[in-house]
Parts: C-alpha cells; structure tokens; sequence
C-alpha cells in the first residue's frame, strides 16, 4: 500500500511501487516550487523530511534533516501569525517562504546528483516526479485521404492522415497493379503529410503508398490509392 502523509489539510503520496520508466527514459524531479501557497510549501517541506529519514539511498543530505525539521515548524508558526496579523506579519511569512523554497531546491539537487535519474532513488526521496513522455512504439499506418492533379504536367498532390509518434513519411509509387506486383518506387521522405508527385506520365494510372517513419521503426503501407497527372 502507498504511504500517504498528510500536514495542513494537503496530501503527498509516495509511489515508489509500480512506478514504469520508458526505457532508455531518465526520471526528473518536478519542483514547481513558484505555484505552492505557503500551506502547500510546509507540506511538502515535511513531506520529504519524513522521506528522507533513515533513507539508505540519501544518507548524507546537503541540507541536515534537523535544519529541515527547524524550517518547518518556524514556517509553520509564522503561517498562523499571518493569518491574523497584518503587513509585517506577511512580509515575515514572505521571507521564510523564500528560505523554505530556497532549502527544498538545494535538497532536490542533491537528491538529483545522487539517484542519477534512478526512478526508484527519485520517488524514495518525497519529491514528486516530472511526468514521462509514453513511448509511441512503430507509428500507425497513413489513411490516403486525398489524390489530385495540381493542373502542372506530370504533377499530383497526394494527401494523407498524420500519425502520432511519426518524424517522416515514405512515399512510394508503382505503375504495376499492388495486387500483383510489389514492385514499389520511393518518391521522397517527407515530414508534411502532404507531397506533390513530380515527373509523371501524363494521365497514366499510377498507385501510390505511404508508411509513417518513427523512433520506433517504419509502420505497415497504407493502402493503395490510384493517381494520374495532368
């Protein structure tokens, strides 16, 4: 079960179990430290404290746990002075806010330095993990959605659906029948899902194809569209 601790009404919940980074991916701290009320701050600030207690993989912590402990309750006591109080009373949580920010990012660096991008390391420490991009695999397959002249000789424009996870399209052509033949021409690598066929015979029946290219490998052909020139 996932340990939950709780302090000010706000919650921070350690996942170090079932946490999946894509391989080849390094696990990042999200500080977002600018968008924290002072009630969050202290929550968090403790949050980690208790994390980092008796942690085996952060033994040595650049900001001593004791130091931690300290912040948290001057910063706690000030938050309730504010509440009440008036301009010098704010201006005083103000600064001890600034300190609290200014500790947990020395602590994360550390942290960073030491877990080395480990996940398991990263999620141990109380501080929340940057979200990873999901790996696409193989793109899917183009749906040829449109084939027409331009009104150039020898000219067409062939469009077709993006796929996510694609950094190139194949195009390739044939003027033998697909379903008979695999006898298959590339034309040109593009980004754009959209490219203009240059060099045609005029008016004569030509098929043409495209695969979607991605980090994951070159996805399936799409089907067969039949295209002519002016």
């Amino acid at each position: 079960m996932d340990n939950v601790t709780t302090v000010e009404g706000a919650a921070f919940q350690s996942s170090s179990h079932h946490i999946v980074t894509p391989k080849g991916m390094i696990a990042k701290i999200k500080l977002g430290l600018g968008r924290l009320t002072p009630v969050a701050l202290l929550t968090l600030l403790r949050f980690v404290h208790s994390k980092l207690v008796n942690n085996p993989f952060f033994a040595t912590p650049a900001v001593p746990l004791a130091d931690m402990l300290l912040m948290g309750d001057e910063l706690q006591v000030v938050i309730e002075k504010a509440k009440q109080g008036g301009l010098d009373q704010k201006l005083e949580r103000n600064a001890l806010v600034l300190d609290a920010k200014a500790m947990l990012n020395k602590q994360a660096d550390y942290v960073r330095l030491i877990a080395q991008g480990d996940v398991v390391k990263l999620a141990s420490s109380g501080f929340s993990l940057a979200k990873q991009p999901e790996s696409v695999g193989v793109p899917g397959t183009p749906d040829i959605r449109t084939v027409r002249m331009t009104g150039q000789p020898g000219e067409a424009e062939v469009i077709w659906s993006a796929q996510r996870g694609a950094d190139s399209y194949e195009v390739k052509i044939t003027d033998k029948d697909p379903l008979s033949h695999n006898d298959w021409q590339v034309m040109a690598i593009t980004t754009k899902a959209r490219h203009t066929l240059t060099g045609l015979e005029s008016f004569k029946a030509y098929w043409v194809s495209v695969s979607a290219i991605g980090a994951g490998g070159k996805g399936v052909m799409s089907d067969p569209a039949i295209v002519r020139a002016a």
